[in-house]
């Protein structure tokens, strides 16, 4: 379930960055780092596809890390704020952000970080 999920808001980032941003104009750089930001994202929405799916066991001791999402997240609070993040997101990286490349190494960090304390927290829990 959580594959299907995490292939649902891949498709939806990469769609809605395709109809919003001129993708085409940005560097090879940019393009990368934005590469970077959609495996990021389909990552950190499978660590709370799998957290969503443990808490259904009574004994499963993963809690959710993101304070946004809380600590017993529901697969529709992930997907609302996947989809409301990704709106910020797009207004952060397009045409009228002079500093696109600054803006995307800034949020790629962030998720980077996110992604890690996940995964250590999913890793300690097994």
């Amino acid at each position: 379930m959580g594959v299907k999920i995490s292939a649902l808001v891949l498709l939806f980032l990469a769609g809605g960055c395709a109809n919003n941003v001129p993708y085409a104009e940005w560097t090879p750089k940019e393009k990368k780092l934005y590469q970077y930001q959609l495996t990021l994202q389909t990552i950190d929405t499978i660590q709370t596809s799998q957290v969503i799916n443990c808490q259904k066991n009574n004994q499963c001791l993963l809690a959710e890390a993101n304070p946004i999402y809380g600590k017993s997240p529901s697969m529709g609070k992930l997907l609302g704020i996947k989809v409301a993040s990704n709106i910020l997101v797009y207004q952060l990286i397009s045409n009228k952000t002079p500093h696109r490349e600054l803006a995307l190494k800034f949020m790629n960090t962030t998720l980077f970080l996110g992604v890690t304390q996940n995964q250590i927290t999913i890793n300690k829990s097994l």
